[in-house]
């Protein structure tokens, strides 16, 4: 198994660069064909229809996303192929703002953290919907290279399932994993520490070789103890099942995946 077809959301924001450069890289690595996209926190499609702007102001805005998304286009293009890598890049509709590209084709998916305060972004909703990983990078960017330490979030759930195994290539050449369940409860600890050491025999079946960890959270939040021990461990990239709904127009997120998605300190691999 192989990720041979890898999007790429682009934009304006702080972590832009980390993102592309992380993507080509991971491109590179896995002789993947990486597309690349604009997409703007702050030029969503939906606020456009919501709005009461004049017809004036929402062209200058649309100007204003042809010329970004122009210079994300022509840094993405320059920097694969100065990599050598194959790639090509998706374009908003002639005219409009909405992305002409479905994730759905693509085996994994690179997108950056919220920043804070940002009033747009629902990259949440390609990641609740999609049904493709999706690697989210922090705002403040983090180090071009491929994680090597890994730190898997483990809990026995379908999610958590699902992203074990989808991110079998990333397990496969790292260096370190660890796997942490929590516990909610002291009488909760058993299960988990045999839930931690089933997954980790599983694994040395598919040749990854993981330390098993398991803590009691006590009073903290989910998400705390996850980042916590992912600065503990020094781990380079989170696994984790992200959990969330659709309530009508809103993507409503479990607690630990919006809590993951809001502080997160390094990458962390998704799958819903």
């Amino acid at each position: 198994m192989n990720w041979k077809d890898i999007l790429v959301y682009l934009d304006e924001s702080k972590g832009h660069d980390s993102r592309m450069a992380l993507a080509i890289e991971w491109a590179r690595e896995h002789g993947a064909h990486l597309r690349g996209m604009y997409r703007s926190a702050e030029l969503e499609p939906q606020w456009f229809v919501e709005s009461t702007i004049s017809i004036a102001a929402m062209r200058r805005i649309e100007d204003k996303y042809r010329a970004a998304q122009a210079r994300a286009r022509h840094a993405f293009e320059s920097a694969a192929e100065a990599a050598g890598v194959d790639a090509d890049w998706h374009m908003g509709a002639e005219g409009g703002l909405a992305p002409a590209f479905n994730p759905h084709y693509s085996d994994l998916i690179i997108a950056g953290q919220r920043e804070p305060g940002q009033a747009g972004s629902n990259m949440e909703s390609v990641l609740l919907s999609s049904g493709r990983p999706v690697v989210f990078m922090p705002y403040i960017g983090a180090p071009a290279r491929l994680p090597r330490r890994v730190l898997i979030a483990w809990n026995e759930t379908k999610e958590a399932t699902r992203a074990v195994h989808e991110a079998m290539p990333l397990l496969w050449e790292a260096s370190q994993v660890d796997v942490l369940t929590i516990a909610a409860a002291r009488d909760e600890v058993d299960a988990a520490r045999d839930a931690t050491a089933a997954l980790t025999h599983h694994l040395s079946r598919h040749g990854v070789n993981a330390a098993a960890h398991h803590q009691l959270s006590g009073e903290m939040e989910v998400a705390g103890v996850l980042l916590s021990n992912a600065a503990d461990l020094q781990s380079e990239i989170i696994v984790m099942g992200a959990y969330g709904h659709s309530r009508l127009r809103e993507w409503v997120l479990g607690g630990a995946t919006r809590g993951i998605l809001e502080h997160m300190t390094v990458p962390v691999f998704m799958v819903h």
